[in-house]
């Protein structure tokens, strides 16, 4: 609840209800609060730009320049475009439902045109902030890598990504190739250790060390479990975990349960 409601509706009564008479005129208090929250209608805002012309006693007819933003007949502002860049990028809903969305909620009227538009501008504009995440990573002690398949216009795309404590750099490429690591981070990662599931093409990247992703080591061990049913194995799966809740390392930990 709020200290401080936006609006306010009392409710009290003007007879009692036991006898019946008009306590109307009585003084009374407060005794209980309940807040409804409520959403406001939202309806767009149309805001018109005006150029005006002067003619100068020189003979010039000076027209004044509309704000750079400001570059078409009708179109669209920064809070829709923000809008519909959040819908897409963040919440991943699909050109149709953002048309439906905005036209249902906020009537206002859009074409798959125009958020494909809206999302291009965005991407551009987004450019020197992925390079820096980008520069980030390369510079990095610690990198994870891995890469995944997506649907592109029907065709076989792939994802790939790469990713620290603090940002992450996903590019989409039309192949699973060393290329596209060439393409993306041609330098490598002289500093850093590359975590990876021992795919080729990362395997094959430069970097200072490589490190078999943990999730695929317990994935490995899980199936040696299942083929031999080692002992051993199963004490140091056990180890792994307990030495996550520990910070002690897997073989001390190992130790102490086989004592």
């Amino acid at each position: 609840m709020v200290d401080t409601p936006d609006e306010i509706i009392n409710h009290s009564l003007s007879f009692c209800k036991d006898c019946g008479i008009d306590i109307s005129h009585k003084a009374s208090a407060i005794s209980e609060k309940r807040q409804v929250v409520e959403l406001p209608p939202i309806n767009p805002i149309y805001i018109e730009h005006r150029s005006y012309s002067t003619l100068c006693s020189c003979g010039c007819l000076n027209k004044a320049n509309f704000p750079k933003r400001v570059n078409a007949p009708i179109q669209y502002g920064e809070t829709v475009e923000n809008l519909v860049s959040y819908l897409n990028v963040s919440q991943y809903i699909p050109y149709n439902r953002i048309l439906s969305m905005l036209s249902g909620l906020f009537n206002i009227p859009l074409s798959e045109g125009s958020v494909n538009n809206i999302i291009n501008r965005f991407a551009n504009r987004a450019k020197p902030l992925y390079e820096q995440i980008r520069k980030e990573i390369e510079a990095s002690k610690v990198v994870g890598g891995d890469e995944t398949g997506a649907k592109m216009n029907g065709d076989k795309w792939w994802f790939w990504t790469w990713q620290n404590d603090n940002g992450t750099y996903i590019t989409a490429s039309n192949n699973r190739a060393f290329s596209t690591v060439e393409d993306n981070f041609s330098k490598g990662f002289k500093n850093a250790v590359l975590i990876s599931d021992r795919y080729g093409a990362h395997l094959k990247t430069k970097a200072y060390a490589h490190q078999v992703c943990i999730s695929h080591l317990f994935r490995d061990l899980n199936y040696l479990i299942e083929l031999t049913g080692d002992q051993t194995i199963k004490r140091f799966v056990k180890a792994c975990f307990i030495s996550k809740i520990t910070n002690e390392s897997p073989l001390i930990s190992a130790n102490k349960s086989c004592s």
